[in-house]
């Protein structure tokens, strides 16, 4: 355990308040995990939102080129979104006077101001949003010039500079010594002038500047234990109390790296690296991203709603592509940011992102954290020969890539579980053919009996897979037209499914039952929960409810069970057509 001192002289016989540690031994991990998420939730007293918000950001759509024109083409675009919860619209970096960081004057791309585009916001149902960067200072901003004292010095009294700012107007960065009154007010009043302009919802990025180990010089130089964490809750103190104190329903986002700086203060935590456009970043990435946010599911509505950075689902990345980035947002449980260009999604993608709306709020747990689970590579050969032993396999692939989640519905059960495949197909040794890959997943790590009997949905391709367990026969002939019904023949008390990647599995399984029931519908990964009231009589042999979706969606319901002839389907009265799906769905 460790932390930043910040050079200080400890005198003789002084006391320093250090940040507080915990110890926990325990053969369960993930639940010594919980148990230190609850344990920092209650030192803090955190209280978080009761539901997850829907938001929409402007930065991998346009980047530095947002204009005002364009916001507003985004909230008229987005309004089919409003019965799905989307609340805010979010100007990211772009909007600001020469770009710079930590300003707050609009520049020409914003000619009426955000008081005005915040008054045309809310007249199409929509708060306004702003990006900053609140503790970083240009060497182009008036405060680097006039106040120097109030920026992280090198401990000599110069200015630290942090870096050259990325993005136009480049220069050098410094960063808001959070100790010094003068650096406090001038923060104070920044906030409060966005507030006052009408926004609802303030993203804080680059925070991590206040507590950069390079700068070693503050205005109070006791203040340093964890690398000037205690400075750095100041600063959260002063941003979070500006803005709830303009609105107690604000949003406020911490893109702190240091946790501890922002616990009680912000409702919004960021959680991973920025996901990045489509196609662009590469499945690598994504697997760092969604496995970094795997693991921060723990801490959701715990000590706030985490965000996944942008989900980003249009083109020029796959379709595949867009429903992996979907799956891990929604089954992360926190915000959804949308950052797509809403004038020019695809009706496909827009498929993509409606299921994924309203967020459920309840976060999957990552199976393969600390526990593998055994996926492997299998090649078409060994599969052709019939006999299991000549199959090839390569070095078992690293977790987390099975997410579990149950989910409680008007008194009904079933579980979600995700399949993550982020690696392109491997080659067999000769390098003539594509290896596929096959999941083995005992249930009972998924929270279902062995021995019982589950019906298997697949959502992204609406496919209802049949019966869980699907047991493979002592002399069955095992073969790659197998791999075709996506649930495979297994081992008993296991869960065995093969696909190629880069892709993702949704897998809905509930229990079966005797009489028809839903096993999926096409128009929310929750598997269920946007429907209501669902009853079966068995004495009119009729099952009934209710499809809660915004009018103008289409979509499918999967029945299962039995069914006996030709079952009469009607909707409001009227009779619609019906159609026998695979495996006798």
């Amino acid at each position: 355990v460790g932390f930043d001192g910040g050079d200080l002289l400890v005198l003789p016989e002084e006391e320093l308040a250090l940040e507080s540690v915990i110890l926990a031994v325990g053969p369960d991990p993930w639940a010594l995990l919980e148990a230190f998420v609850d344990e920092v939730a209650e030192r803090h007293g955190i209280t978080t939102l009761d539901q997850p918000p829907v938001t929409w950001c402007s930065w991998y759509p346009y980047r530095l080129g947002v204009t005002e024109d364009r916001a507003l083409a985004t909230a008229d675009a987005a309004q089919r979104l409003l019965p799905l919860g989307l609340r805010t619209l979010l100007l990211d970096l772009g909007w600001q006077q020469d770009y710079l960081p930590s300003s707050v004057q609009e520049n020409d791309q914003f000619p009426h101001g955000l008081a005005w585009l915040s008054q045309r916001l809310e007249e199409r149902g929509l708060r306004l949003g702003c990006w900053l960067a609140p503790y970083t200072v240009s060497e182009f901003d008036p405060v680097y010039h006039h106040h120097p004292e109030w920026l992280l010095s090198d401990g000599e009294g110069r200015p630290k500079s942090l870096g050259t700012w990325f993005w136009t107007t480049h220069g050098n960065t410094y960063a808001l010594d959070l100790t010094h009154p003068g650096a406090q007010d001038y923060l104070k009043h920044r906030v409060e002038s966005l507030a006052a302009r009408g926004v609802r919802y303030l993203k804080n990025d680059f925070m991590g500047a206040a507590s950069s180990p390079q700068a070693r010089g503050r205005h109070n130089p006791r203040m340093v234990a964890g690398g000037g964490i205690e400075a750095s809750r100041i600063g959260s103190q002063i941003i979070t109390g500006a803005m709830y104190e303009a609105d107690p329903d604000a949003l406020v986002l911490t893109g702190n790296p240091h946790e501890p700086a922002a616990l009680g203060y912000f409702n919004l935590l960021y959680t991973c690296m920025d996901t990045g456009n489509t196609g662009f970043v590469g499945w690598r990435h994504l697997r760092d991203v969604y496995t970094t946010t795997a693991i921060h599911t723990v801490k959701n509505r715990r000590w706030g709603i985490i965000q996944p950075s942008c989900l980003v689902v249009g083109l020029p990345g796959t379709l595949e592509e867009a429903q992996l980035r979907a799956t891990a947002t929604f089954l992360s449980g926190g915000q959804v940011d949308i950052g797509d260009d809403l004038t020019t999604l695809p009706e496909e993608r827009w498929q993509v992102l409606t299921a994924t709306l309203p967020p459920l709020g309840a976060s999957a747990r990552p199976v393969d954290l600390f526990e593998p689970v055994e996926v492997v590579s299998v090649d078409y050969e060994g599969l052709s020969s019939g006999r299991k032993s000549d199959t090839e396999t390569t070095r078992p692939k690293v977790g987390p890539r099975v997410w579990h989640l149950p989910v409680e519905h008007e008194g009904e059960r079933w579980h979600l579980v995700a399949l993550f495949e982020y690696d392109p197909p491997e080659r067999d040794r000769r390098g003539a053919q594509d290896l596929i890959t096959w999941f083995r997943v005992p249930m009972q790590r998924l929270g279902l009996d062995p021995n019982g009997r589950y019906w298997a949905y697949e959502f992204w391709g609406g496919q209802f897979l049949g019966h869980l367990p699907r047991l493979r026969l002592p002399a069955a002939y095992t073969h790659p037209g197998d791999t075709a019904a996506l649930l495979l023949p297994g081992d008993p008390g296991l869960l065995e499914v093969a696909f190629f990647g880069p892709a993702v599995k949704l897998l809905v399984l509930r229990e079966a039952r005797e009489h028809p029931w839903p096993v999926g519908t096409t128009f929310h990964q929750s598997g269920g929960a946007e429907l209501s009231g669902v009853t079966w009589d068995e004495q009119s042999r009729t099952l009934s409810g209710r499809l809660m979706r915004p009018a103008g969606q289409h979509g499918a319901i999967t029945l299962a069970g039995a069914l006996p002839g030709d079952p009469a389907v009607t909707v409001e009265g009227h009779p619609v057509p019906w159609r026998r799906t695979a495996n006798g769905g």
